[in-house]
């Protein structure tokens, strides 16, 4: 269970996200994801997202984002 991906991850508010992997399996991209909440209130997580967004705008380009949303999760907890 070791991290391989170093420096794609949030803290913010003593909520802690972080991406371990990416594999990818029959054309399926799988994210290893890891939440960690060292504040002092418990979180509920509701539901997850993810966006595809372009990496560079020009001034007069119109902004594609694509909203994806996983197919299966493998040991949803409380965070």
């Amino acid at each position: 269970d070791r991290r391989e991906i170093k420096h794609i991850g949030c803290k913010r508010f003593g909520v802690q996200y972080l991406l371990k992997g990416i594999y990818v399996h029959n054309d399926l991209l799988y994210f290893h994801l890891q939440l960690k909440n060292s504040s002092n209130v418990p979180f509920n997580v509701d539901y997850l997202t993810f966006k595809i967004t372009d990496k560079k705008v020009a001034k007069r380009t119109a902004i594609q984002e694509q909203v994806v949303w996983p197919v299966r999760a493998y040991n949803n907890v409380q965070v």
